[in-house]
């Protein structure tokens, strides 16, 4: 299983407000825009959560994210976790979590600049997919909509192939 907090998602601003073409100063939201949370496995798309918000992601939103993908797996079964880089104290409560589901369970943490993350691939599939329309407000329809609507035509054997692209191993 793979867990993924997908930063390049984040849209982030400046803290202080900066002027516009016409020198007025304009005063910007220091908080990203969207956080996508995504759990994939060989066996195809695990869990994922879409927040537009805001305000920034807690690590008490982010653990229960977490816990919600152990939840769907055996606690009797050997299992890998991978993580995305993150602050050392998430880290930390993320080994303990995966850790007290037993000793068969571990968590890895890939390095910040991994180009073989397997989510980033989703992520660069599921972005070429998603129509670049504008927004139809007389639809109510948003950009979890149409993230939601790309993510359902992912397939098990696309996350099985980025997996191993990711982390190949001998067969």
């Amino acid at each position: 299983c793979h867990c993924s907090f997908v930063s390049d998602a984040n849209r982030s601003y400046p803290l202080k407000p900066r002027e516009s073409h016409r020198r007025r100063a304009i005063g910007e939201n220091p908080h990203p825009d969207t956080c996508i949370l995504v759990a994939i496995s060989a066996g195809g798309l695990v869990a994922h959560k879409m927040k537009s918000m805001g305000s920034v992601t807690t690590s008490t939103e982010f653990m229960s994210f977490v816990q919600m993908v152990l939840k769907k797996y055996d606690s009797e079964a050997t299992m890998f976790y991978g993580f995305d880089s993150a602050p050392a104290e998430i880290a930390n409560a993320i080994k303990d979590q995966v850790a007290s589901r037993g000793h068969g369970h571990k968590a890895f943490f890939l390095r910040r600049s991994s180009l073989g993350n397997p989510v980033t691939c989703l992520f660069h599939d599921v972005l070429q997919t998603m129509s670049r329309k504008r927004l139809d407000r007389s639809r109510n329809e948003g950009v979890d909509m149409r993230f939601e609507s790309a993510l359902s035509r992912v397939t098990s054997s696309m996350c099985s192939l980025y997996i191993r692209q990711s982390f190949p191993a001998d067969e």
